[in-house]
């Protein structure tokens, strides 16, 4: 029998993905299963390999799954279908996606949406005890005489909107005087359409704002029954008019902070970058200050800067403070294998109706980032390209197409648009492609912006490219869009390409200074500019220094020249390796060397911090590093 145990890697990535995964051969015996599958049966992976699914799974025998994975095996056709699986210790409702493997078994993916199934059950019976109740007390029923123009109405128009029993008989007219006027014109236009249009309607619905007897205004929800007579004209309307302020409110202030959550994380992102900029400037401002008299003329002029910096720095602090911080892992990603590793998750997500085309042209195409940013780019772009293959330019459904997702190795030799912002050298190019309605260059100028958005109200918070646009960025990389009206949109987006070694080939080398028995500290800082700040600050007041860019690079170090070492100012945040981790190997080997953590993410180490730890928040100045240090390593010298 062929061995049908993935691989190692497609192991991981089977182990990766939510949906529960199980794999058969043509006897049902199980083969592999993945980590989600065992959580949610509750099973061992031993106690099920090499077992027959019926055996394992004795309930499948008296439900759909038994027919349908027949089905798959013996014609080779897919099979999509819910189940409510029960049994001894489980039960769940499952969507399941049965598919024919080569060699005549059948691969299984699993999704559990009991809670949306017993959601949706719930809500069923709550909304029909809700539709009764709402006939009596909440909504205020009405019926209207088209032919004499008015409008009787039930007791919630008194109970709901506050109008006296007495005043509960209105013509048409009257009412539409109690729509807003902002409103008035287009809930009119509906309702002519409704009654009179081309094609018969037998239902009407609208929200609008309706005035209450005390000159507030109500969001309502209003439907209505069209009774019409055998010539078809409409004679008479039955409705019910639904009070949904409440509800209303509570969506805009849900819509407003999903916004304010994603302000608060470009905040953060915005404050990050700014906090070392602004760490840079108020640093070498010090430096030019110290070297200078108080009776120089540019001395009030500097001491502007140095104002204007502390007024930044305060303004920094708050952002960091409103915003929250993601940490990110950056590792050796292998872009081609990492598309194909979602391509049943993408087909799910794309739908049937539109054809999907993928080229991996090179297996080497390795670049250093979060795997689960990767996998959220190519997300978000594979949906906004669906979108647009589903739907016309002008928000009617479309008749699909087609999406092409590229992965290749290119050489840039010199830095022009689009990609003027990279270096020359070889990059992994990410090009997804679609043929839906394309975009003209007013929408094209605006489709980074964050919360904006061509979709409907409600359908889309204007993320999904800005997102994209963050995380291309944070990895080196760059994105552009090729777009016209009628002829699809191409996104594609550059990102170094990693060497084999491990290192980009845009980083730069790590040039440690010479040794001073006694006064050795190793600085660790991943900007180029602070790390140079720090260098200068620290060598100025007699200390030698060893540079790394980051916390790898920085062991290395360590590793060389500890017996040196006398304390390490580093920070928190990096590539390859972070400052925490960075301190605890080196406390494994000497757990007493002082370090002083720089960082402009203050709350990440906030107390934690040991006897010979200290936090410098960026902007730092001077006198709070070298007191630090100083304080450190006296404290050291006397214990």
């Amino acid at each position: 029998m062929p061995d049908r145990t993935p691989s190692p890697r497609a192991g991981k990535i089977l182990d990766r993905i939510k949906d529960a995964y199980i794999l058969l051969d043509d006897a049902w015996r199980i083969i592999e299963v993945n980590r989600a599958l065992i959580e949610l049966s509750g099973r061992t992976r031993e106690s099920l390999l090499g077992v027959s699914h019926w055996d394992a799974f004795p309930a499948s025998r008296s439900n759909k799954a038994w027919g349908e994975y027949h089905v798959v095996r013996d014609t080779g056709q897919e099979s999509h279908f819910t189940e409510h699986y029960m049994g001894e210790g489980y039960d769940h409702y499952l969507e399941v996606d049965a598919y024919p493997t080569e060699d005549g078994g059948v691969a299984v993916f699993f999704r559990d949406v009991s809670a949306r199934v017993r959601s949706d059950l719930a809500r069923q019976q709550s909304e029909q005890r809700y539709e009764l109740a709402a006939r009596v007390t909440s909504n205020a029923i009405w019926q209207w005489d088209l032919s004499s123009d008015a409008i009787e109405w039930g007791e919630g128009l008194s109970t709901v909107f506050g109008y006296p029993h007495r005043g509960m008989e209105h013509t048409g007219a009257e009412w539409q005087q109690l729509i807003h006027p902002e409103d008035r014109s287009r809930v009119m236009q509906h309702l002519e359409l409704a009654l009179n249009g081309t094609e018969v309607a037998e239902r009407w619905e609208d929200t609008y704002r309706y005035r209450r007897a005390d000159g507030s205004w109500a969001q309502v929800v209003d439907r209505a029954y069209i009774r019409r007579n055998e010539e078809g004209c409409a004679v008479a309307m039955l409705g019910a008019m639904e009070d949904v302020t409440p509800r209303a409110l509570l969506e805009e202030q849900l819509r407003h902070a999903q916004k304010m959550e994603a302000v608060g994380q470009l905040a953060g992102g915005i404050a990050h970058d700014f906090n070392n900029l602004l760490t840079i400037i108020s640093g070498t401002l010090e430096l030019v200050r110290a070297d200078l008299s108080p009776q120089h003329p540019s001395a009030a002029d500097l001491a502007e800067i140095a104002a204007a910096s502390d007024r930044a720095r305060t303004l920094v602090r708050q952002l960091l403070t409103f915003s929250r911080k993601q940490i990110v892992h950056p590792q050796a990603v292998h872009v081609g294998e990492l598309v194909q590793g979602t391509q049943k998750l993408l087909r799910r997500v794309i739908g049937e109706e539109i054809a999907v085309d993928l080229h991996v042209q090179d297996d080497g195409a390795v670049v250093h980032a979060d795997p689960g940013q990767l996998e959220q780019v190519i997300m978000n772009l594979v949906v906004n390209a669906r979108d647009a293959c589903l739907t016309t330019r002008y928000g009617r459904p479309g008749t699909g197409g087609s999406i092409s997702i590229d992965v290749t190795i290119v050489r840039q030799d010199e830095s022009t648009d689009p990609w003027a912002t990279l270096l020359p050298g070889q990059y992994v190019q990410l090009v997804v492609s679609d043929t839906g309605h394309g975009m003209d260059r007013e929408t094209q100028a605006r489709v980074f912006e964050p919360f904006f958005t061509t979709k409907p109200q409600g359908e889309g918070t204007g993320l999904g490219l800005a997102t994209v646009f963050g995380i291309v960025q944070q990895a080196n990389g760059a994105v552009h869009i090729a777009s016209a009206p009628g002829q699809g949109t191409t996104v594609t987006i550059r990102f170094p390409l990693m060497h084999t070694d491990g290192q980009q080939q845009h980083a730069g080398e790590v040039a440690p200074t010479a040794l001073c028995a006694g006064g050795t500290v190793l600085l660790v800082e991943d900007e180029a500019a602070v790390r140079s700040l720090l260098r200068r600050l620290l060598e100025r007041s007699g200390y030698r220094v060893l540079q790394a860019r980051h916390g790898a690079d920085a062991l290395l170090l360590w590793k060389r020249h500890r017996e040196q070492i006398r304390a390490v100012v580093t920070d928190v945040r990096m590539p390859e390796m972070g400052g925490r981790e960075l301190m605890a190997h080196i406390h494994a080997d000497l757990p007493r060397v002082p370090v002083v953590y720089v960082s402009g993410y203050a709350d990440t180490l906030a107390g934690s911090l040991g006897e010979n730890e200290r936090l410098v928040e960026k902007p730092f100045t001077s006198d709070s590093v070298l007191h630090a240090l100083s304080e450190l390593l006296t404290a050291t010298a006397h214990r």
